[in-house]
């Protein structure tokens, strides 16, 4: 996810591919973990399993179809509970305006103070229909 975000951050026109063989499943599993690893979908009063759940969720509602598997939707949530268990050890109180989640805690922690400014996400079914784009904008 790190790796991820930081090519995203460089330039706005910057992609991230994520395929699978049908791209439902591990695409999902690692679209969502992205999504709250970014902070898009991050809110520091909802429980790791919410969190997880509304990442699927967005998952499902860009791409037509979701992560159906029980075991990766676990794993959803063990990804949004070692999140959520980081920020809280590392006692960030905030994050920055349009994100939030680990790469903004991150930053926030080490004083990096996220220069690259807010990282916004958008995901979208690519054109074989086996994956998708992850683009910032």
């Amino acid at each position: 996810c790190r790796e991820m975000g930081e090519w995203l951050a460089k330039d706005e026109r910057n992609v991230v591919a994520v395929h699978c063989k049908a791209g439902k499943g591990r695409t999902g599993v690692i679209v969502a973990c992205f999504l709250i690893y970014s902070g898009v979908i991050y809110d520091d009063k909802s429980a790791p399993a919410d969190l997880a759940r509304t990442a699927l969720l967005t998952f499902l509602e860009r791409r037509g179809q979701g992560v159906k598997y029980p075991s990766q939707q676990r794993t959803c949530v063990y990804f949004a509970e070692v999140v959520c268990n980081w920020i809280r050890r590392h006692r960030v109180v905030g994050v920055h305006e349009g994100g939030g989640g680990a790469a903004d805690a991150a930053d926030e922690a080490s004083g990096d103070g996220g220069a690259a400014g807010p990282l916004r996400v958008r995901v979208r079914s690519m054109s074989d229909g086996a994956g998708a784009a992850v683009d910032a904008s």
